[in-house]
């Protein structure tokens, strides 16, 4: 049997007319075919591949802050590849950023009908509700979320999402409706909804013994009881002293409102039934370690809580679920962003001392995480070929602290203490920002 280079070798190709196979014959259908063909290859193929170049010829001058450059690129990559639902998204949001709030609308309305997945959906709805905010239209950032809320329950709902979607759904929602100033009791409803994903209001508040009581339960539930008492000692002495400094700061005064009262108490219920929580695993975990005089004093905390340890669960949840809270906390912790929301939108609803109370541990924690993130990123930059990305990061992290501040300043305000509101105020200004609307 002849090998497939041997074949190939003995064929030869007729090179004489009347030789071989008529090949000649075949040529003028391979030129009409070339005539269809070549059209659409020049125009479809090409054009979306030179879109492309052009798109990442844009993003590069944006980034050097060739601003008119920039635009002229995309849009002749808009103009070569009109479906390029990416560059007309960055189109709109360069033009967002200018302050060109009417063209990032009609562009972003122009790349929702060309969306292929819920999730894209989502995410330019979002953006077209930020073009709207700053146009003044809040009916419609209000018919945005509506339609929003419709598509997701045409995928079947929300409830088998990743808690992270889940959370971030929620509270996008809810901080761009409060915006609005619509809705505001749906709007706190659906921000302590967020924060219940989260863990519970004790979890997002004490910003302390929350790690330690979280790290507790999963060595609880590994049975790893050495680990677990030494988490679990930690955070009773945190959450006790948390407790103790909330309820001394956050006594109502006359200057409450009854609702905020009510609120109030309820929270402080809340947040004495979380201690008592993290003694209860205390206590079951020195049980474990033969510790029973111990157990005994943990047990006798709880009662002086004003809860009964027979009715409380020491184990936040799964194994599972406590995995992924500690790594919200560690590598993106979702607290100080819907403790914001639901501050905002307290504030918002004329409660600003409850606004308060979210308000100072959510600048608290962003602050921690803005401080660790500068320090981390001042050192990745001297190893970057493009330090480009890393500034990105450093500006939207930093942009969420001013917004933080500014947010906090105007509690500060509204409860009447001014000298605090002016020192946010400044470090806004001293983060490179501007203190108002602009900010969001």
């Amino acid at each position: 049997m002849k090998s497939m280079n041997q074949s190939s070798s003995n064929q030869h190709l007729p090179t004489e007319p009347g030789e071989g196979a008529p090949w000649s014959r075949y040529v003028p259908s391979l030129g009409a075919i070339l005539l269809v063909v070549w059209p659409l290859l020049s125009y479809g193929l090409i054009d979306t591949e030179r879109a492309r170049w052009q798109h990442a010829a844009a993003r590069v001058a944006w980034e050097q802050g060739d601003f008119e450059k920039a635009f002229e690129r995309l849009d002749r990559a808009v103009e070569l590849d009109p479906d390029n639902i990416a560059a007309i998204v960055d189109r709109a949001h360069w033009q967002g950023e200018l302050g060109e709030h009417e063209k990032s609308r009609q562009d972003l309305q122009s790349a929702l009908e060309r969306v292929a997945s819920l999730e894209q959906e989502i995410q330019l709805r979002q953006q077209l509700c930020d073009a709207l905010l700053h146009l003044d239209r809040p009916d419609e950032v209000i018919r945005q979320w509506e339609m929003i809320g419709k598509a997701v329950a045409g995928y079947g709902g929300q409830e088998n999402w990743h808690l992270q979607q889940q959370v971030l759904l929620l509270n996008n929602r809810a901080y761009q409706v409060a915006l609005t100033g619509q809705q505001l009791q749906r709007v706190i409803e659906e921000a302590d909804q967020a924060i219940a994903l989260l863990g519970g209001v004790g979890i997002a508040w004490d910003y302390n013994g929350a790690p330690n009581y979280l790290a507790a339960c999963q060595a609880y539930l590994e049975q790893h009881h050495g680990q677990a008492l030494a988490f679990s000692s930690q955070a009773t002495r945190h959450a006790s002293k948390f407790l103790d400094s909330w309820e001394r700061q956050f006594e109502p005064r006359s200057n409450w409102k009854a609702s905020e009262r009510k609120r109030h108490g309820e929270q402080q219920e809340t947040m004495r039934r979380y201690v008592a929580s993290v003694y209860k695993l205390h206590a079951m975990v020195l049980e474990k370690t033969g510790q029973v005089g111990k157990r005994d004093e943990a047990l006798a905390k709880i009662r002086e809580l004003g809860q009964q340890p027979d009715q409380l669960e020491g184990v936040i949840g799964r194994l599972d679920e406590i995995r992924l809270l500690m790594s919200l906390q560690g590598t993106l912790d979702l607290r100080d962003t819907v403790l914001d929301t639901r501050g905002f939108a307290l504030l918002k609803n004329q409660q600003p001392n409850l606004a308060l109370m979210d308000l100072l541990v959510a600048v608290r924690l962003c602050d921690a995480r803005w401080h660790e993130m500068t320090v981390s990123i001042d050192q990745e930059r001297n190893l970057a070929v493009d330090p480009a990305p890393l500034d990105r990061k450093e500006q939207q992290m930093t942009r969420q602290l001013a917004i933080l501040l500014y947010h906090r300043s105007l509690a500060y305000e509204a409860v009447h203490q001014p000298a605090r509101a002016r020192e946010d105020l400044q470090r806004v200004r001293n983060l490179g920002f501007t203190p108002g609307i602009g900010l969001f």
